[in-house]
């Protein structure tokens, strides 16, 4: 289970989950846990590291970093550049902080990382049609970057925020960069679609992700239990596997 919370303006972070009620999550945790903090703003992000741990009182297994930022004006249009180092920091200072936190009895908490299916695209400048991570729109922000590979080191798993494996990207440019351990392959269902995508492609993503990376996550779960009498949760189930393969907890104390 995922569950959001976006920080403040302030670089504080807020006390309560968006979107569902936190008795409803602390019900959830139990069967899948995790836990994303969004961030957008990079002029602002001062990531309280001791309040944000402070969130695995709800028993999730560990943080995952939606930071949806890009080549855009607050990054000089170049996230690799100017918005890469200060990503190391903050992921170095949660790993240190959720290492610090873990008692001896348990597994060690999780940290990941969502990325840009376009950010292994090769950078070419010369291409006035698509010049590929370095890509950058007037007054458009976001959604083109650069991996950082020094993320690699610093995180459990990479989640690659995309419905379809294109071509060479997932096998060939990001497996360069990543282990295929640490890869998580993404899928969307229904309503949690951006757009429409051919017919059976969670499945298909199920059964790759299971086979040959980390495993696969659903967007939305939520959606697809609440609204589609679980339809893709079943398929994905019987391709291969649904969600990640991480360290289960007990109940939370």
């Amino acid at each position: 289970m995922w569950s959001f919370v976006e920080p403040g303006e302030d670089g504080t972070v807020p006390s309560e989950f968006q979107y569902w009620s936190q008795e409803h999550i602390k019900d959830c945790i139990l069967q899948l846990r995790m836990y994303e903090i969004c961030i957008n703003d990079v002029y602002t992000l001062k990531c309280d590291v001791v309040v944000v741990v402070a969130y695995v009182r709800f028993g999730f297994d560990g943080i995952d970093i939606d930071d949806e930022t890009g080549n855009m004006k607050g990054t000089h249009q170049d996230w690799l550049t100017h918005h890469g180092p200060v990503v190391v920091n903050y992921l170095q200072a949660l790993r240190d902080g959720l290492d610090a936190i873990q008692r001896p009895d348990e597994p060690r908490y999780l940290l990941t990382w969502d990325e840009f299916p376009s950010a292994w695209d090769p950078p070419d400048p010369t291409n006035e049609h698509y010049t590929g991570c370095i890509s950058f729109h007037e007054g458009v922000d976001g959604w083109h970057r650069c991996y950082e590979p020094r993320i690699s080191a610093l995180v459990d798993m990479v989640n690659w925020v995309y419905e379809l494996v294109l071509k060479d990207t997932l096998p060939v440019k990001a497996a360069a960069v990543i282990p295929k351990n640490k890869i998580v392959v993404g899928a969307c269902s229904g309503q949690g679609c951006v757009s429409d995508q051919p017919i059976g492609q969670e499945v298909y993503n199920a059964g790759n992700g299971s086979a040959f990376y980390r495993g696969t996550m659903l967007w939305s779960a939520t959606i697809d239990i609440l609204l589609e009498n679980l339809s893709s949760i079943s398929r994905m189930g019987r391709a291969g596997n649904y969600g990640v393969k991480m360290p289960f907890r007990g109940k939370f104390t």
